[in-house]
């Protein structure tokens, strides 16, 4: 016994893929607004002062929870893309990287939200288990989490994949309706065709589409009938001559 998957072949939900691009566009666009909101931070002392400089700033939570907003939107954009069958094979395998990058990159972004409350742990100098976290992630995951996303955006881009998954489907027109109303419409037509009673009511129940009486009606039979001496000819159409 075999078995067909059919996820390979079609995409399986269009509303997948619009939830999809609408989160995309959410994601990205949050991502994006969180960058100016990002605290500068001094330059002076080591990274661990420098960070210390920046945790303190009351803008860290609100840039950072906008930051998350945007990696939890991107990354759930993403997923929803890649439940979607149909991709093309470099698409897919992109998508799984870029999707699995963003997921990790969503919990560093929650990871970054709460190293603020590590000010105070790194004021001496000292670095925190949390914020060590922190640093890890501002230098590994995130650079992976750029050149993933430049990765799908290249290969998105020249198979013209994404741009198909995210644009919305066309709504039918009403010029040209479904094919299940041209098949009611069809079958709730009136038929124009004569009922064998109708067309041929004089051939009785051995009605035939062949039969003489069926066919396309013949015309009148003309003759000649010669009249009396000096009456000529007349002509009549079917009937007894009179005279």
């Amino acid at each position: 016994m075999t078995s067909t998957d059919h996820r390979a072949t079609s995409r399986t939900s269009p509303i997948l893929d619009r939830l999809g691009a609408a989160l995309l566009v959410v994601g990205g666009v949050a991502w994006v607004a969180s960058g100016p909101m990002h605290p500068q931070g001094s330059d002076e002392g080591d990274k661990t002062a420098q960070l210390h400089s920046m945790l303190v700033d009351n803008l860290w939570y609100p840039a950072h929870a906008v930051g998350l907003l945007g990696f939890a939107g991107l990354a759930a954009g993403l997923v929803a893309l890649y439940r979607q069958a149909g991709w093309p094979a470099p698409v897919r395998r992109t998508l799984r990287v870029a999707t699995i990058v963003s997921v990790v990159a969503t919990a560093g972004a929650l990871v970054a939200l709460l190293a603020g409350t590590q000010a105070d742990g790194i004021a001496d100098g000292e670095m925190t288990p949390l914020a060590g976290l922190f640093m890890g992630v501002e230098t590994l995951v995130n650079p992976v989490w750029g050149l993933a996303m430049a990765a799908l955006a290249v290969v998105g881009g020249l198979t013209g994949a994404l741009a198909t998954a995210c644009s919305p489907s066309p709504a039918p027109s009403a010029a040209s309706p479904s094919r299940w109303r041209r098949r009611r419409s069809r079958s709730s037509t009136p038929s124009t065709r004569s009922s064998p009673s109708a067309a041929c009511s004089g051939c009785g129940p051995s009605w035939s589409r062949r039969s003489a009486c069926c066919a396309a009606p013949e015309r009148p039979l003309e003759f000649t009938v010669p009249l009396p001496a000096g009456g000529g000819a007349r002509h009549t159409h079917g009937g007894p001559w009179s005279p």
